[in-house]
């Protein structure tokens, strides 16, 4: 019975060892986690794309709605593997506002190391309009991120990035309308993210809503920008309008589906390239069952972790006890095997 005793507490101990080295490897990450020099939206990361070699024909990548799901991690590494100079995500990389999530998000990035820049739009997923102590604000991300609406010049092509979630910020308007009214006869062509599709799209994909109208899509009509790239909907979607302009939504990056349908069940990111007559789109469509460890990370990072980090000096000397105490049982085991 004694032998069996040994070899049982030797056994627990190892697990012991092996789930606190786990969890605290989590804890460690949840307190170091440091932002990819290249994510976010400030001037120097756009500098380093302007530098880029200039070519007649290019790719950029775009995302939506990713909300640190495992199959966005799929889709992330892949769009970044392909010959792409820029990737979009174009609202909700994040389940919810709080810090947990950034954090996880960072985490993610961190470890996939993009050597191209990734430039982000918020959502209503990603900052919180409401005065909630708890929820990350637009100024929460902008101090981490960058500006949530910018713009720039690249191969002759202007983007913008409008954050227009919020129906009543007239800011963002009079924004685009001042870049839109000042474009010179040079700029090939005019892309637009947001994380809201414009109320145009939104009429046809919900015809029983009121048929909203604003200044945003009059501007964009008006000024004919060639492509205006959304999320939000959570289903791959397409609409030109008459004046020229092609409103792209782009599906789930890893969240739920809108609905049952074949183009509604997909998880996908996009690789559009740009030629000098003409723009092509490839659909990159994640159709792998995909297992990491993200789940488990995601749920000790916002159920565990965020409520513990007020005491983790306290959590790593409890962790540091369980180790000692899982390698002393070891040791006594292997003794008693020698023995």
């Amino acid at each position: 019975m004694r032998k069996i005793g040994t070899y049982f507490y030797a056994g627990l101990s190892v697990v012991v060892l092996l789930i606190s080295l786990y969890v605290y490897n989590l804890s460690r990450d949840y307190t170091d986690v440091k932002k990819n020099p290249l994510i976010g939206n400030t001037d120097d990361i756009i500098d380093k794309l302007s530098k880029q070699e200039s070519k007649q024909e290019f790719s950029f990548g775009f995302i939506s709605d990713t909300e640190n799901n495992d199959a966005s991690i799929w889709l992330f590494e892949n769009l970044l593997k392909s010959e792409i100079a820029f990737l979009v995500i174009t609202g909700d990389f994040v389940n919810d506002a709080v810090e947990s999530e950034y954090k996880l998000f960072l985490y993610t990035f961190e470890k996939i190391n993009p050597k191209v820049p990734v430039f982000l739009v918020p959502s209503n997923h990603d900052l919180e309009l409401s005065a909630k102590k708890e929820k990350y604000g637009k100024g929460d991300f902008e101090n981490i991120f960058g500006p949530a609406n910018f713009s720039f010049l690249y191969n002759g092509c202007l983007f913008i990035f409008i954050s227009n979630i919020d129906q009543n910020d007239k800011e963002y308007c009079i924004y685009l309308e001042k870049l839109l009214s000042g474009r010179g006869p040079d700029i090939k062509k005019t892309f637009l993210f947001c994380p809201t599709p414009p109320r145009k799209v939104l009429n046809e994909v919900f015809p029983k809503s009121s048929q909203w109208t604003g200044d945003f899509d009059r501007i964009i009509e008006q000024y004919k920008v060639n492509y205006v790239i959304s999320g939000d909907y959570h289903k791959h979607y397409e609409l030109s309008s008459d004046v020229g302009v092609h409103y792209i939504v782009s599906g789930p990056g890893g969240s739920h589906f809108r609905e049952k349908s074949l183009l509604g069940r997909i998880k996908s990111g996009t690789i559009m390239t740009v030629y000098p007559d003409h723009v092509t789109q490839q659909l990159l469509v994640c159709d792998k069952i995909v297992l990491t460890d993200n789940s488990i990370r995601h749920y000790i990072y916002k159920e565990i972790l965020s409520k513990l980090s007020p005491k983790f000096g306290i959590i790593n000397a409890i962790f540091a006890i369980l180790i000692l105490n899982a390698l002393f049982a070891m040791y006594k085991f292997i003794r008693s095997v020698s023995v």
